[in-house]
């Protein structure tokens, strides 16, 4: 966690519409960074939770939708819930949409208006996401590296011994293998 965020945090700094929340939070999470686990799932939890919120800031902002940063929380909050419900569509078209316009109307915007910019947002989402999900699979690919391999029970190892693991998680205590 150290490492990335010594390479995140300088580069969102330097971003005009994150910078001065993120010299804000640095502090706070240079602290929690030397705390346990939990506190560090916390931390990581919201820290997403912020970015993401920025991210549907710039991405309402693009479509010429400027909502106020506590409307995009708000928005994406109601939306999140109502995620839970299980109806899923292809890509999450058409239910998605239905959650950003139901939280878009709450924010009084006329339904008209709040279905077009459901669809535009999740459109432009999407497009961002999938070159940005390609990019770390090739990076991934191309550094030899794979997502490491957790065995859950007790049964013994998770993947064959010529392939090391930085960590693997078997009988309910954690270990390193060499």
């Amino acid at each position: 966690w150290d490492r990335p965020r010594r390479w995140i945090l300088p580069r969102l700094e330097a971003l005009p519409l994150a910078g001065g929340l993120v010299s804000r939070i640095a502090p706070a999470l240079e602290e929690l960074g030397t705390g346990s686990r939990t506190l560090l799932l916390i931390a990581s939890t919201a820290a997403a939770r912020v970015f993401t919120g920025l991210q549907y800031l710039a991405l309402f902002a693009a479509i010429g939708h400027p909502l106020s940063f506590w409307q995009v929380w708000f928005a994406l909050s109601v939306r999140t819930l109502l995620l839970a419900f299980p109806i899923q569509g292809i890509g999450g078209l058409g239910t998605t949409q239905l959650w950003w316009t139901a939280a878009l109307t709450l924010l009084g915007l006329p339904f008209d208006d709040a279905l077009a910019a459901s669809l535009a947002v999740h459109i432009l989402d999407l497009a961002v996401s999938l070159p940005q999900g390609a990019a770390g699979w090739l990076a991934l690919y191309l550094g030899g590296r794979r997502p490491s391999v957790v065995a859950v029970s007790g049964s013994g190892p998770a993947e064959p011994e010529d392939e090391p693991s930085p960590r693997v998680i078997s009988g309910g205590s954690s270990s390193h293998r060499d």
